[in-house]
Formats: structure tokens, sequence, C-alpha cells
């Protein structure tokens, strides 16, 4: 039993590796350049340390986000392997294939016996979903709020009777206090736990009094997610961003809305053929003032799903007699789909309407949740061994399908050109021509660079971004002229735009002119003081500057 418990954990462990290992480009590409590549809070493990007293990151106060676990995470990798974009990614991946471990362990604990426990361990795993969260280094906060929660689900089902003085209530909080300084998301987790206290143990819970008290080891919990509540508060000093995607809209906007991206989230959970960036969703949902088909139908299945949960856990504490572990699990596994979906429904006002990684959490309920389905229904239909040669051809060609998916994905994550490039397939959005360009501007691929920034120019002729790439196509193709009145009239439009001055520093050191180029550099620093790109240009142009001369 345990050989095959540990061959089972081995190849769940390598298959996720392979799928997602970054073996060829491993590129920071879309928010990774904003939260990790000119982070500052990361530049050392010191400074992230004073993260747990700023916001993430923080030159963007705007965002709302409080994640000090996930940027010291970061601050570990750069301190070992500075801002190689390989490193990050590979503790991506090591997070993830640790994760689907303690999935299976929670499989288990659900008594799902081992087979269904390794199918839903590799089905998670698989699913083309979680491709943005594993395979762009700024999903590591989804990583780390799930792997943490998980941990103290697990370690709370072993409170014993001292109730929450046990090492595994202590423990738990601990863990659960860990995902919410990863992830604001991960305060969820409470309402999670609570739900198992109650549902796996209903036989001796015969009434609403002793159900109440089933929930005393959660006293911990609620102590950190009341520190948690007044810390965040403190540091960003708001709880919800200030641009809010439905922040001023009507009751009734953002009821049918709501609908839409629930619509979205159940596609994408169960049959995932396009993956895309976010503005992509924005688009493809928008802003939903009337009824339509997608929000109709998005309510529909959440009441649907809703209702089934209640139903569930009504029929458990109604049978006290009979605890049926299959329907605890199933209650369970609902409160591990609707609570973290929660978080991203628009009820609280968040700063983005729909993204991949947002079902990420989710995605773990929804796999046990169709594990425990597919059990029922081919007991049901077929004898034994017949379970298990159909269970074992359906897990195998889902999880196939899903890795040929998922890895397909994880390559364009690692490379910026062919995110972009993919992009392009389904959108007209000024900003696929702008990143491409900016992609191949990295690489030196000046010729590719330049039909991209013609393109995103006929779009918007007067886009600061575009602008500013045709500046850094003319300084790398060596026409400074072109390239300082490119950025001076950038300056002109707004003298506080950071990078232009980091841009025109540039094309000064490139001309000779070392002492120009510092003081460019400078007001760049002065303007975002913590960008590493800027402090580091400005340091190599004080060592070319001329020493002194002393009086003779």
């Amino acid at each position: 039993m345990k050989f095959r418990r540990g061959a089972a954990l081995f190849f769940l462990i390598l298959v996720t590796t392979v799928v997602h290992w970054p073996l060829d480009r491993a590129d920071f590409s879309y928010d990774d350049r904003n939260l990790v590549q000119t982070n500052p809070a990361i530049t050392s493990i010191g400074r992230a340390l004073e993260g747990f007293r700023l916001p993430f990151p923080p030159s963007q106060p705007e965002r709302a986000l409080y994640r000090p676990l996930t940027g010291l995470t970061y601050a570990v990798d750069a301190a070992f392997s500075g801002l190689q974009g390989a490193a990050f990614h590979r503790t991506n991946v090591a997070l993830y294939a640790l994760l689907v471990v303690l999935l299976h362990r929670l499989a288990l604990a659900y008594r799902l016996g081992a087979g269904f426990a390794f199918a839903s361990a590799l089905l998670f795993a698989m699913h083309p979903i979680h491709t943005e969260a594993v395979d762009s280094v700024s999903g590591r906060s989804e990583l780390l709020s799930l792997l943490f929660s998980v941990g103290a689900l697990l370690l709370f089902l072993r409170v014993d009777a001292r109730g929450w003085r046990s090492p595994a209530a202590l423990g738990s909080a601990a863990l659960y206090a860990l995902a919410c300084l990863s992830k604001e998301s991960g305060s969820v987790m409470l309402a999670v736990l609570a739900v198992h206290a109650v549902a796996l143990r209903s036989p001796a819970l015969p009434n609403p009094h002793a159900r109440l008290a089933a929930l005393r080891p959660l006293a911990p919990h609620a102590a950190v997610l009341l520190g948690y509540i007044l810390l965040r508060s403190l540091v960003l000093g708001r709880f919800s961003p200030a641009a809010a995607v439905l922040g001023d809209a009507d009751l009734s906007t953002r009821f049918w809305t709501m609908g839409s991206v629930f619509w979205i989230d159940f596609v994408q959970l169960i049959a995932p053929l396009r993956l895309e960036l976010d503005f992509y969703y924005q688009a493809r949902i928008g802003i939903v003032e009337a009824p339509t088909t997608d929000a109709l139908l998005g309510w529909a299945i959440l009441v649907s799903v809703v209702a089934a949960a209640i139903g569930l856990a009504r029929s458990q504490w109604r049978a006290p007699a009979d605890p049926r572990p299959a329907r605890a699990a199933a209650v369970c596994a609902f409160a591990l789909l609707l609570f973290p979906l929660f978080p991203t429904s628009h009820a609280l006002p968040i700063g983005a309407l729909f993204s991949e990684r947002f079902l990420f959490a989710p995605s773990l309920g929804f796999v046990l949740l169709a594990t425990l389905a597919g059990r029922a229904l081919l007991r049901r239909s077929l004898p034994p061994r017949g379970v298990l040669v159909a269970a074992t051809l359906l897990t195998g060609s889902l999880a196939l399908a899903g890795a040929v998916r998922s890895h397909s994905r994880a390559l364009e994550w690692r490379d910026a050109v062919q995110l972009w490039r993919g992009a392009q397939l389904h959108l007209t959005d000024k900003r696929a021509y702008t990143n491409l360009a900016a992609a191949y501007l990295e690489r030196g691929e000046l010729d590719l660079a330049a039909a991209q920034i013609t393109r995103a120019l006929e779009l918007d002729p007067h886009d600061v971004a575009s602008l500013g790439n045709r500046g850094v196509l003319e300084l790398q193709s060596g026409d400074l002229d072109a390239a300082t009145e490119t950025f001076e009239a950038l300056l002109k439009r707004d003298p506080g735009d950071a990078l232009a001055w980091f841009n025109l520093g540039q094309t000064a050191q490139a001309a000779g002119d070392p002492e120009t180029a510092a003081s460019r550099f400078q007001r760049a620093v002065n303007l975002a003081p913590g960008d590493p790109r800027f402090q580091q240009a400005l340091d190599t142009a004080r060592k070319q500057l001329p020493p002194l001369q002393g009086p003779r």
C-alpha cells in the first residue's frame, strides 16, 4: 500500500513538472513586469520584510494589494538567482507540485479511495485553466494562498477533543494566516473550514446548538482573520481598489454583469478551449446593463449549484444515523468551489473583470465535485471491474488532453513573444501590438518590432506606450537624434514620465555624455525611487563620470 501511494505521488510530481518546467524561454511577461521585475520590495530580503507594512507593490498603492509573503518569496528567488526568470518559474512549478500532493492527501481524507483520489489530483494538475497561475511569475500569490489553505484544511481535519487548544488547530490557524498574507482571497478559507467542521461530523451534531459548538476549534482562525483585516486596513487605508470595475455601477448593471462573469467561470472550468489574457475577457464580457443569454445562464448555473449544495447539507444534517461520507465530502467540495469564487464574483468591488487565475482556487472544489459525481455515476452503471476500466480510460483521456493544452499554454506564458502573438489572434486591442513590440525590442529583433509599432500607432497615433517603443527602436537603431526628439515630446506631455526620463538618459549615455545621462537617470529615480533598473543605470553612469579635479 505504501509503495503504491509513493508511486502515485511520484507520478503526480513527475507529470506536473514535465508539463510546466521551463526548459526553453522563461521570460517575465505581462503583470510580471510590474509585480516582480520592477518591484523595489523584492530587491533584497530586508526590503521584502519591510513589505509587511507596505502595499504590494509599494509603488502602486492604488491596486490595494497586500501580499507581503508573496513578495518575500520573490526576494528569496532574487537573492539566490538575481532577476533571472527561469529561477522564478522553477519555484512556481515546485509549489504547484507540492499543492498537487496535498490535494491527493485531501481526496484521501474525503474517503474517495486510492484510485479516485489519484484521479482527482491528476485532473487538477493537468487542468489548463491553471497555466496563468503557474506559468506567469505574478501568479505565485494564487499558488501560495491555495497551498497554505489546503494545508490549513488538512491540519484542521486532525483536530482532536482538545478543540482550539490542540496543536492541529493552532497549526491550521498559522497556515491560514500565511494564506491571507499571500493573497487576499485566502481569507475566505475560514468559511470553508466552518463547513468542514459541521459537514464531516454531522452524525455527532443532532441539533443547531451542537453544530455551533463544532465551530469552536475555529476560534484561532477567527482571531487571525480579525488581525489580518486590521493589519491590511492600517497598511492600505482602504478595503477595495481605487478603480474597481463595477465600483460605480448601479445594482442592475452589477447583477447582470456578475451573471456574465459566472457564465465564463463555469465555461472555463468545464471546457477551457480558449485561454486568453484578462483584457480579452473584459471585451468578451463587457459591462452588461440588461439581461443577456450569458447572464441568465450564469445565474441559472450558480443558483443550481448553490441549491444542490444546500440540499446536500440539509440531507446530511437530517440523517445523523446515516453519515454517508460521500455526501459529506460533496458538501465540503461545494464549499471549496463556491467560497473561493465569491471574492471574484463582483459582489465586492475588485480591480479586474475576469482573469483565468481567479479560477485557480475554485477549480479545486470543481475537480473534487466532478470526481465524486463521476464515481457515483460509474458505480451505479457498471460492475466493479467496469468501474475501474471506465474510470481509468476517462481519467487518462481527460488528463492527456489537459496536459497537451496546459503545456502549449505554459510555453506561451513563459515566452513573451508567443504570448502576445497568440493574443493577436483574438484581439484588436493596441496593447497586443504594443507589448509584442516591447518583447521584440528586448530581443533586439528590430524589424519585427518596427512592424508592431507601426500597427499600434495606426490604431492610436497618440498612444504613449507605442511612442515610447518607437523611441527605443530609434535608440537601438542608432538614430539618437530621433530618439531624443521622441522622448522629449513624451516629456512635454507628461513631465512625470519616469520611463521617458530613463530612456532619454540612455540616449545621452549612447551619445557618450555620462553627465547628462546621470542627470536624467536621477530624474527617473526621483520619480520612481524603487525601480531597480533606474537606480542601476544611475550608478553605472556615475561610474563613467570623470574624477573631480582639485585646485593645483
